[in-house]
């Protein structure tokens, strides 16, 4: 069930601070989906005065793969989105679901999620928006994200609109997330002091 690297990995200098070697591992071949693997040194490894290792050593800490390749179709898949902007993915309806999969911004987190045109678009804490079009397998940042609060995404007609803090404005994307523009302040008839953030949206009749 072993899967050999590539070739053998070169030292590629170090951590900061840290004596140990650090290495790339390229596996031979693609690693099966869904599956938990450890790094294994066999006694046949040696150091650079050609001394080999006493015995086989298997690393402690194991890693799983993603359940799903980005090219797998969208049908069943869920996003969760939270804290320190991490998010988690499930393919069987939400039955299970896997490790956390990215994070960005860890002094932010990610207050919403939807989906539509093939693509997932998140928003959080300082206008953070990422988007990814590969099933959450990896995320883009969008370039003109708000410096505002973001609560709250949906999808409809052709574009995705976001709503959140200073008062209640909102922002739409027409190209899937890639960049936003900002609407404004929701309208409102009394003083502006009396504003409000906003903490969702919907779309449903051809409305927000």
């Amino acid at each position: 069930s072993c899967v050999k690297f590539a070739s053998p990995p070169a030292a590629a200098g170090h951590d900061s601070g840290v004596t140990n070697q650090k290495f790339t591992l390229d596996p031979v071949d693609n690693l099966s989906a869904y599956t938990t693997y450890q790094v294994r040194v066999e006694p046949e490894v040696e150091d650079v005065l050609e001394n080999t290792m006493t015995s086989q050593y298997t690393h402690s800490n194991a890693f799983r793969t993603s359940a799903f390749s980005s090219t797998t179709p969208t049908s069943g898949v869920f996003v969760a989105v939270g804290q320190y902007a991490s998010s988690f993915r499930s393919i069987d309806n939400g039955t299970s679901w896997e490790n956390e999969t990215c994070s960005f911004f860890t002094t932010s987190k990610l207050n919403g999620v939807t989906y539509a045109n093939n693509t997932f678009v998140a928003v959080g804490d300082s206008g953070k928006i990422v988007n990814s079009t590969n099933n959450a397998s990896s995320w883009q940042v969008s370039t003109s994200s708000p410096s505002i609060q973001l609560n709250g995404v949906a999808f409809g007609g052709s574009t995705f609109d976001a709503v959140g803090g200073s008062g209640g404005y909102t922002f739409n994307s027409s190209n899937n997330g890639s960049s936003w523009t900002s609407r404004g302040l929701v309208p409102y008839s009394g003083s502006s002091y009396y504003r409000r953030d906003l903490y969702g949206v919907a779309f449903g009749n051809s409305t927000f």
